[in-house]
């Protein structure tokens, strides 16, 4: 499932804070771990240029994991930028949440759905 969401330069922010290695967004230690579960569920954020309706060329593509390990990856013209870890900021998910226009309980934490 995929939605469209025009920030235009509204999450500029996540580019700068994971690709600058800032105490907010640390880069991922290296080494093996014991993460708290992970449903599977991630988010990938394409910033494209040139064209406000979602068209364009690629710029960025962000993949965020809001379980688990809480991982982040950016890369640009196909390679990694930087691998980050958002569970050491204290509002990472609620500034991504009020950029892309939704409740940070939409996207953060991640609970499976109740049958």
């Amino acid at each position: 499932m995929g939605r469209w969401v025009g920030v235009a330069p509204g999450l500029l922010w996540l580019l700068a804070a994971g690709c600058s290695q800032s105490d907010d967004l640390p880069a991922m230690p290296p080494g093996t771990y014991n993460c708290p579960v992970d449903f599977g569920v991630s988010y990938f954020l394409l910033f494209t240029g040139g064209d406000p309706n979602g068209g364009g060329e690629t710029v960025m593509i962000a993949h965020l994991d809001p379980s688990g390990c809480q991982q982040g990856d950016i890369s640009s013209d196909g390679q990694q930028v930087d691998h980050f870890w958002t569970a050491t900021s204290s509002d990472f998910w609620s500034r991504l949440a009020s950029d892309l226009g939704v409740p940070e309980a939409d996207i953060y934490p991640y609970q499976p759905p109740t049958q």
